[in-house]
C-alpha cells in the first residue's frame, strides 16, 4: 500500500461512518476524470487538425500553432463549463 492510500485509509477508518465530504470527494474525482479525458481529446484533435492544415513552411508552421493554442484554450472553458454542467446534473448536486 502506497503511503497515500494509507494516509486514506487511516483518515477513513478513523471517521467511523462516510460523511458528506466524503462523496463529495468521489464526485470531484469522478468529474476530474471525465474532463481530463474530454479536455486531452479536445487538444490533440485541434492541435492535429491545425498541423495538418498549416501552409507556408515556418511562419504558417507558427500561425497554426498560435491558432491552435487560441482555440484549445477557448474549447478547454467551455469544455470545462459543459462537462460539470452535465455531470452535476447527473449526480443530483
Amino acid at each position: 500500500m502506497t503511503t497515500r492510500g494509507a494516509t486514506l485509509a487511516a483518515l477513513l477508518s478513523a471517521l467511523g461512518r462516510p460523511s458528506w465530504w466524503i462523496l463529495a470527494l468521489a464526485g470531484f474525482l469522478v468529474r476530474g476524470g471525465i474532463v481530463v479525458f474530454v479536455v486531452a481529446i479536445l487538444i490533440t484533435t485541434v492541435a492535429c487538425w491545425k498541423g495538418l492544415t498549416s501552409e507556408g513552411g515556418a511562419k504558417g508552421v507558427g500561425v497554426a500553432t498560435t491558432e491552435s493554442v487560441v482555440i484549445s484554450s477557448v474549447g478547454i472553458l467551455v469544455t470545462d463549463f459543459i462537462c460539470t454542467k452535465l455531470i452535476f446534473r447527473i449526480l443530483g448536486w
